[in-house]
């Protein structure tokens, strides 16, 4: 069984629990997200360089999430929406996500095994498709609950009234399968020979693991009960190795998104 294999059964026993779990106590809700933004590629193989230039791309995601309400703290022991409240929920989502952004450089000293190649112009395009399995703790606050807190300001689990008003944060890991990863190259060399122009394309993939780990951070706001908007950023490394030499490269993202809850 691959690692992709393994990862959509965790998330179908996640999805399991809304079946076999106390109702009463633990009652999860789910929904569905979709967003699109700008992304950013920094190859980090350049070092000695005159001048470079970033070119955004662009990216979009969708998928689905399962939210899970932890705990809610109140400032004030209060049945009413007056107290201020606080609360903890885990959210486990799935989502397919594409991006891709370009960066040209000047003057560039590129290292590849032994050598080191010159260039006058070396521009990168790259462009990756993902599945992400992001782990997100939630913390919120506002909102339009009129719930009671229960005793000492405490209540664990349960189900709010009404999300909408609400505003509130999120981070955590995010674990990404590569479908694919490509770096389209187009560098002149200053001298040649020795050194010949490129024009190519490749397959990433195959220089890294296809399971990488990312991190995801952002914030949110429900505009009803049901609909929210949020901001996100997606960050996540590659490293890998080509021609004997190691390196990394990021290609990240902040994007906008709309979601709605069943």
């Amino acid at each position: 069984m691959n690692s992709f294999n393994r990862l959509i059964i965790i998330f179908l026993l996640m999805l399991s629990i809304r079946h076999t779990a106390n109702a009463q106590f633990f009652r999860p809700t789910f929904g569905v997200r979709a967003g699109a933004g700008l992304s950013w590629y920094s190859p980090h193989i350049f070092y000695d360089t005159g001048t470079s230039s970033d070119t955004p791309g662009f990216s979009f995601n969708a998928g689905g999430l399962m939210n899970i309400k932890l705990i809610t703290l109140s400032l004030l022991y209060d049945t009413t929406s007056s107290a201020f409240k606080l609360r903890y929920s885990l959210q486990p989502e799935v989502r397919f996500s594409h991006e891709s952004a370009s960066i040209e450089a000047s003057n560039v000293y590129v290292s590849s095994g032994n050598k080191t190649n010159i260039y006058s112009t070396y521009a990168i395009h790259a462009n990756q498709t993902t599945i992400q399995f992001p782990l997100l703790l939630k913390v919120s606050f506002f909102g339009q609950d009129n719930s009671p807190v229960g005793w000492l300001g405490v209540s664990f689990f349960g189900q709010d009234t009404s999300r909408a008003g609400r505003f509130g944060f999120f981070g955590g890991p995010s674990l990404l399968y590569f479908i694919s990863y490509q770096e389209h190259t187009v560098a002149k060399p200053t001298f040649f020979p020795p050194f010949d122009p490129i024009d190519e394309v490749k397959n990433m993939r195959g220089f890294t693991n296809s399971v990488k780990l990312g991190a995801v951070a952002g914030i949110e706001y429900f505009i009803s009960d049901k609909s929210f908007v949020e901001l996100r950023l997606n960050v996540v490394d590659h490293y890998m190795i080509e021609n004997d030499t190691k390196r990394t490269s990021s290609l990240n993202n902040i994007n906008l998104g709309f979601g709605y809850m069943f």
